[in-house]
C-alpha cells in the first residue's frame, strides 16, 4: 500500500514501542516508498524521532481526531502518488 498508519504499542507489548518500531523497519524495507504514519497513545517526543528517523513519514498521538487524521493521510497518498509519477 501507498499509505499504513502503524500504531507503535503491537502485542506482547502494546505499552511499549518496540514491537512497532520492528514493523515499520520492516515495511520500509519492503516497501521504501511506502509512507508510514506511526500511531500512539505515548507522547514521548524520542520515540517519535526514533520513528521519523527510522523512515516512519510521521507521527500522530491519540487521541484520534478524525479531520486531523485524515489531512495527514491525505497528504501522504498524495505525496506518495507524486513521487510515484515522478520515479
Amino acid at each position: 500500500p501507498g499509505v499504513v498508519t502503524l500504531d507503535l504499542g503491537l502485542p506482547p507489548d502494546p505499552c511499549g514501542y518496540e514491537e512497532g518500531l520492528n514493523i515499520l523497519q520492516e515495511i520500509v524495507s519492503l516497501s521504501p516508498s511506502t509512507k508510514v504514519i506511526m500511531v500512539t497513545g505515548q507522547s514521548d517526543r524520542i520515540i517519535a524521532m526514533q520513528a521519523i528517523n527510522l523512515g516512519a513519514y510521521d507521527f500522530y498521538v491519540k487521541p484520534i481526531e478524525p479531520q486531523s487524521l485524515s489531512l495527514i493521510v491525505d497528504r501522504a497518498h498524495y505525496l506518495h502518488t507524486l513521487e510515484k509519477e515522478y520515479n
